[in-house]
């Protein structure tokens, strides 16, 4: 993750990112130079600023991955085109203070695709 120079806002390098509305993908984000991260936690939000965690994060809790400065996140599916883009809020411990990063990922309808 990166700071954004302009909003100030942590975002995940090489985003925004496309995801079809079939697919489902356990994104996994990394606290660059990060040596302790901890106590993950997610937060998906609809273009509409709507709380939609339960509807396209339906499972699972973000964690850590052993031995790494990286969380895994719950599968993301279920995105609804016209909801998009969505905004994906990862907030942890990192180094011992709090910090979120955004991961901003628009649903794509693959029937309109090529």
């Amino acid at each position: 993750m990166s700071i954004d120079p302009i909003t100030n806002v942590l975002e995940a390098e090489g985003g925004p990112i496309a995801q079809g509305i079939l697919e489902e993908y356990a994104y996994i984000m990394r606290y660059r130079d990060a040596l302790s991260v901890s106590s993950p936690s997610v937060v998906v939000y609809d273009n509409g600023g709507d709380d939609v965690t339960t509807t396209v994060m339906p499972s699972g809790s973000p964690s850590v991955i052993a031995g790494t400065n990286k969380v895994q996140m719950p599968t993301l599916k279920s995105l609804d085109v016209g909801a998009s883009p969505y905004r994906v809020v990862l907030t942890s411990t990192v180094d011992g203070n709090e910090r979120s990063g955004v991961l901003i990922v628009y649903a794509v309808d693959e029937g309109t695709i090529g």
